[in-house]
């Protein structure tokens, strides 16, 4: 999967394209929101911020504490520090750069996750705000099985 992701402080959107639109999530901890942007429909739903199971988690010095450094490396242009994890059993390779507190690339049993093309610069806040001629509208019901 392709797509883009912009970081500013603890902000973060990213952005998937798909067949005919671009696909928006706006994560904003400081307001305790998620919102779900849909180019094509010009909508977008908003969501409680929950910071477990984000798919884009800042390192902390907590992680770093309970990780073990196993090398330096250079990954898409910048320097990084190679550290390994076990969680729940599970083994995780990451890389983090000099420069910020994410991981750029995560390596586990099943996959292998590197973010390429990575460019350093001052990002506008609007960026991290639906669209003011956006309409918001509500997240589809689930029924619960039965």
């Amino acid at each position: 999967m392709q797509g883009k992701i912009l970081v500013s402080g603890d902000k973060i959107r990213q952005e998937t394209a798909g067949e005919d639109k671009i696909q928006v999530m706006i994560v904003r901890p400081d307001k305790k929101v998620i919102w779900i942007i849909t180019s094509g429909e010009k909508t977008f739903i908003e969501m409680p911020y929950q910071s477990a199971g984000q798919t884009f988690e800042q390192w902390t010095a907590e992680k770093e504490k309970n990780a073990r450094l196993k090398d330096e490396e250079t990954v898409s242009g910048l320097a990084c520090k190679k550290y390994e994890t076990v969680e729940d059993g599970e083994k995780k390779v990451l890389w983090i750069p000099n420069e910020f507190p994410f991981p750029i690339k995560i390596e586990d049993t099943e996959m292998v996750m590197e973010y390429e093309n990575i460019k350093l610069g001052q990002l506008d806040d609007s960026l991290f705000e639906p669209p003011a001629d956006y309409e918001k509208i509500s997240a589809p019901a689930v029924s619960p099985r039965e």
